[in-house]
Parts: C-alpha cells; structure tokens; sequence
C-alpha cells in the first residue's frame, strides 16, 4: 500500500496527466460525457497504483 506521501504524489502526477490530455488535444470544448470517461479514466489508474506496493520504485513499474 501506498504511503500517504506518495498517494499525493499520484494525485498531483494524474491531475497533470489530465492538464496534459486536455491541452495536447485540438478541442476547445468537451461534453460533460467525454470529461467523466477522462476522469474515470485517471479514477481506475489512482485506484490500480495505489494498491501496488509501498516501495517508490514500484509506482512505475509496469
């Protein structure tokens, strides 16, 4: 289980992950439908890191 500095460690790194998404993308505009698939999205991956193990290096790992 993650530690509680690295769960905000994730937290910050996927709401960059969302500014990224948004802004490398040519749309101006976005369906409230398209933001909750992208925040979902970022849900599942929090979700599937913060079950990996306390170590720092197995955030990353693949």
């Amino acid at each position: 289980m993650a530690t509680k500095n690295e769960r905000k460690i994730i937290r910050k790194s996927l709401l960059y992950e969302l500014r990224l998404m948004l802004t490398n993308n040519n749309k101006e505009t976005y369906t409230a439908n398209e933001l909750c698939t992208i925040l979902d999205t970022l849900a599942a991956a929090e979700e599937k890191i913060s079950k990996i193990s306390s170590k720092p290096s197995d955030i990353f790992a693949e």
